[in-house]
């Protein structure tokens, strides 16, 4: 796991919480590991930032603070999506504010 400074840390916390609320306001059940919100399951050894689901489709995201991601991280959870139908694995890429700025299927 990446460790992030306290000003990212807020930043990412921030991102998971704004992304969560917008899911469930459009629908979504969600899961998310911040305060306030029940924590995801584990997947595949890693609990991921936000599992939403929604009839019979599943999103497995992750948000991070900088491109410097924890890759091992990503591949097990894209892998672990990739196996499974209807489940989509994306990651969100925030500002120092917690806004999203890209959305990509993975960070390099």
């Amino acid at each position: 796991m990446t460790s992030r400074s306290d000003e990212r840390e807020t930043a990412h916390d921030t991102g998971v919480a704004r992304e969560a609320e917008e899911l469930e306001r459009a629908g979504w059940t969600v899961t998310a590991a911040v305060p306030g919100w029940d924590d995801p399951d584990r997947i595949d050894g890693y609990v991921p930032d936000i599992v939403a689901t929604k009839r019979s489709t599943r999103r497995v995201i992750e948000v991070e603070t900088d491109t410097s991601a924890d890759q091992d991280r990503h591949t097990a959870l894209r892998d672990v999506a990739d196996r499974r139908r209807e489940t989509v694995f994306y990651v969100i890429l925030v500002d120092s504010n917690g806004r999203r700025v890209q959305y990509t299927d993975a960070l390099a």
